[in-house]
């Protein structure tokens, strides 16, 4: 797992993505916004949500009616107590952070990867 890397591309602020972005790019681009219609239109490829801790599993759950096919990404807060919750609430993918500094948490997250590649 240590060895798997992501590449993506993060605009921290609302609004336009910055100038010279290839939107044919290989590199995913994700949009830091509270509201998925901040980003709509825009050639995004997600919304990372943060701190998703404190908008709860719930918000997520309610942003997959009105915005069905946005990939919402939580992040802020998330560990292996609570990633599966989020996931199942419509967040597309979860990313941790301080998590990864605890080996217990580790052995977790790492355990809700290969179940989850394990169901394809």
């Amino acid at each position: 797992m240590r060895g798997d890397a992501l590449a993506l591309l993060v605009q921290p602020n609302i609004g336009q993505p910055g100038s010279g972005y290839d939107y044919n790019s290989a590199i995913p681009l994700l949009m830091a916004e509270l509201l998925p219609n901040g980003v709509l239109g825009l050639g995004v490829t997600g919304v990372k949500v943060s701190p998703a801790a404190e908008l709860s599993a719930g918000w997520f759950r309610a942003m997959r009616g009105p915005f069905p096919n946005v990939r919402l990404v939580a992040t802020g807060g998330v560990h292996a107590g609570n990633a599966e919750e989020y996931l199942a609430a419509g967040a597309s993918v979860v990313a941790v952070g301080s998590a990864l500094e605890d080996s217990e948490q580790l052995a977790r997250l790492a355990d809700l990867v290969g179940g989850a590649a394990a169901q394809g």
